[in-house]
């Protein structure tokens, strides 16, 4: 077993803390609404963001090959790995779930979610489902033309022949078909109910749930560098980071706007409550707050990680904001607290 609390590490930076987002993860099988409004509770002054790293357990080889987290708005947290096997953490130890490599592939990059109540993960071209009563997985579905899945979030999951599938409570239907290349991302503005999102290789496809019909948005996002990460924004479509650094947002007339870039090229990101967007480039941690009035803001190194390079990074707690887990290539995970000083 795990034992929890090893230890913690204080790391500080000055930053001007401007703006506000909110990302988690739903336990419904529509996607959770999120709340992209700039919070009330930022400071309009400069102030020093403190990152706590704690430890939750010993080490272990398998956590080193992290491929992503899952942390649901009832707090229930999810580790998946490259060597096909998923953790849940209980508060104070992680738990194999099914048996060790019981999945049939490792679990893509960030591609967990829970749909219909219940753990999906996403193993090359299938979907296999957690049965908590018997313990094990059980493939579920296959993509129709056996592309390899993109990414999953919630009810939407994307594949590298351009398909945005989506769950309608019983089955995965197609709703969106972008030229058969890559689709990076798809996901659901919460200002624009019924409205989907897939953004790829040749550009932004917007699908109405109402019409049932998809239609080309937008070019894809100036940039020759690989797309890491998007989620809806405030006042505009989305907020998309290239591996390159630089953040782009969607503007609601089908424009790309560039909004600054950090020093050193980043691998994965997440929003973070009214901390903005945390990133990390594998060892040093980033934040970025936007300022509305201005259409800009600022990139701050604000620490880096506590004992190797980053292998995974969760979205934060859907209720605060605060909270960050990483799991590292020393085999360790860390719950990543977030505050101001």
């Amino acid at each position: 077993m795990l034992t929890s609390k090893v230890s913690i590490i204080l790391c500080t930076i000055s930053v001007f803390a401007l703006a506000a987002c909110n990302n988690g993860s739903s336990n419904n099988t529509q996607p959770q609404s999120i709340d992209a409004s700039f919070d009330d509770n930022t400071p309009s002054s400069y102030e020093s963001v403190v990152i706590s790293w704690q430890k939750t357990g010993a080490s272990s080889i398998d956590y080193s090959m992290a491929s992503g987290f899952l942390v649901t708005n009832s707090g229930q947290t999810f580790m998946s790995t490259y060597s096909g096997n998923v953790y849940s953490y209980n508060g104070s130890t992680w738990s194999l779930l099914g048996g060790q490599n019981s999945l049939s592939y490792g679990v893509l990059p960030n591609c967990m979610s829970i749909v219909n109540g219940i753990l999906v993960a996403a193993t090359g071209s299938t979907l296999e489902n957690y049965n908590s009563g018997s313990n094990n997985w059980t493939q579920t579905w296959q993509t129709p033309d056996n592309s390899q899945i993109q990414s999953m979030s919630d009810n939407l999951l994307t594949t590298t022949s351009g398909k945005v599938f989506q769950f309608n409570g019983s089955s995965w239907t197609q709703i969106i078909n972008g030229n058969n290349s890559t689709m990076y991302f798809a996901l659901q503005n919460p200002l624009q109910l019924g409205m989907v999102y897939g953004m790829g290789q040749q550009g932004v496809w917007q699908y109405n749930s109402t019409t049932s019909a998809a239609i080309k948005f937008a070019p894809s996002v100036p940039t020759n560098s690989q797309v890491i990460y998007a989620l809806p924004y405030s006042g505009y479509i989305m907020v998309v980071l290239s591996a390159d650094g630089n953040l782009w947002l969607l503007t609601i007339n089908g424009s790309w706007q560039n909004i600054g870039a950090t020093s050193s090229p980043l691998q994965m990101a997440t929003l973070a409550g009214f901390y903005g967007i945390i990133a990390t480039d594998s060892v040093n941690i980033w934040n970025y707050q936007f300022n509305p009035s201005s259409g800009n803001g600022i990139w701050s190194k604000i620490g880096q990680s506590p004992d190797g390079a980053i292998a995974a990074m969760s979205s934060p707690f859907m209720n605060h904001g605060t909270t960050l887990w990483v799991a590292t290539s020393s085999g360790n995970i860390w719950q990543a607290t977030l505050g101001w000083q």
